[in-house]
C-alpha cells in the first residue's frame, strides 16, 4: 500500500466531557470572548433537534484546477460525480456520472467508500477500489484522475453524560 505523504494533518477531537479544564485559554486560534476559564457545559440541557451521524468527514481536493476546493460528507451516504443529482459535483471528464459514494457505518463508526463501477476508477492510497473501503483520516482518495484528502472529526463521547432531553 502506498505512503500518504499528507500525516501532518491531525484529526480533531471533540470532548463531550461537560468540562472546560483542559483548554488552553491562551491558544492564538480560540477566540476568548467565547468562554471564561471559570464556565461549566451542562450537556445535561442539551437538546437533540436532528439525529445526525455522530462524526463529520470532508474531503479537499489537492489537485489543479479544483486545488483547495473542500466537499462536506456530512450525510448518511455522499454520491459523488458528474451528474447534477450527487451530493458532491465535480464536473471533471474523468469523473463518471455516478462514480462514487461514502456511506457512514455506525457499527465501524466511519466512512466506507463504494465505486460505482465507474469507467476511471476509484483509488484509496493508490490501491484501486474494487469491494467497500473503510476511509482513514489522511487517506488519499482519487475518483478517476482528481486526487483528495479524506479528513474527518473524531469524536469522544463520554459515557457517564447519556441523558439527553
Amino acid at each position: 500500500m502506498k505512503k500518504n505523504k499528507f500525516k501532518e494533518f491531525e484529526p480533531t477531537i471533540i470532548d463531550s466531557s461537560g468540562s472546560l479544564d483542559n483548554i488552553d485559554f491562551n491558544n492564538e486560534n480560540l477566540d476568548p470572548t467565547i468562554f471564561s476559564s471559570d464556565e461549566q457545559v451542562d450537556f445535561e440541557k442539551t437538546r437533540v433537534l436532528r439525529k445526525t451521524p455522530p462524526c463529520f468527514a470532508w474531503l479537499v481536493c489537492i489537485d489543479n484546477p479544483l486545488l483547495g476546493q473542500r466537499y462536506d460528507v456530512n450525510d448518511e451516504v455522499t454520491s459523488i460525480g458528474r451528474d447534477a443529482n450527487n451530493s458532491v459535483v465535480i464536473g471533471e471528464d474523468s469523473i463518471s456520472n455516478n462514480h462514487a459514494k461514502i456511506k457512514y457505518d455506525a457499527e465501524k463508526d466511519g466512512y466506507k467508500l463504494y465505486d460505482l463501477v465507474s469507467t476511471n476508477g476509484t483509488y484509496v492510497n493508490g490501491d484501486i477500489v474494487e469491494a467497500p473501503v473503510l476511509l482513514q483520516d489522511n487517506d488519499e482518495v482519487m475518483f478517476g484522475e482528481v486526487k483528495f484528502i479524506f479528513k474527518r472529526v473524531l469524536c469522544k463521547i463520554n459515557k457517564k453524560k447519556t441523558a439527553v432531553e
